[in-house]
């Protein structure tokens, strides 16, 4: 992953974030960036994929991994 996919993924992973963080009040929205960030670092696949969908179908994906990890963090929460 490069500057100008950080760039152009930046604006859709803060506001997935945002909305995660809204829609579950105890998820921390810098959390939920930061795993998003990870997730498609670990993923180049996921991220040369992304540069095949409509902007729309983008940020439906960054809310779906959003969910994703805000549900991993609650049972990370639940165990501990």
């Amino acid at each position: 992953m490069n500057d100008e996919t950080v760039l152009k993924y930046q604006d859709v992973v803060r506001k997935a974030a945002v909305h995660i963080s809204i829609e579950w009040p105890d998820v921390d929205v810098t959390d939920v960036e930061q795993d998003i960030w990870i997730r498609l670092l670990e993923s180049p696949g996921t991220v040369e994929t992304l540069g095949t969908f409509a902007d729309d179908a983008v940020l439906r994906f960054m809310y779906k991994l959003a969910k994703q990890v805000a549900v991993k963090d609650k049972q990370k929460a639940r165990v501990a």
